[in-house]
C-alpha cells in the first residue's frame, strides 16, 4: 500500500521511473515536486538531485535550458 502523502520520502522505484522515461520524452518542458511539509534541507537535497538527473537523463532541450548555462 502506497499512501500519496507528500512530506513522505521519494521511493527507489520513483527515481528508477524519471531515470528511464526521461530519456523517451522530449516534449517535457518541466517536472513538479509536491514537497508540502518537507523539512527545508531535505527539499533542497532532493531539488539537486532532480537537476542532476535532468541534466544526466533528459532528452528535451527545453527542459535542459531551464538548468542555465554548463558549469
Amino acid at each position: 500500500v502506497y499512501i500519496d502523502a507528500h512530506e513522505a520520502g521519494i521511493l527507489d522505484e520513483t527515481w528508477q521511473m524519471l531515470d528511464t522515461m526521461l530519456p523517451l520524452l522530449p516534449n517535457v518542458k518541466a517536472l513538479c515536486y509536491e514537497c508540502e511539509g518537507v523539512d527545508g534541507a531535505a527539499v533542497i537535497d532532493t531539488l539537486a538531485i532532480l537537476r542532476n538527473k535532468v541534466k544526466n537523463f533528459s532528452a528535451s532541450a527545453d527542459l535542459l535550458a531551464t538548468l542555465g548555462p554548463a558549469s
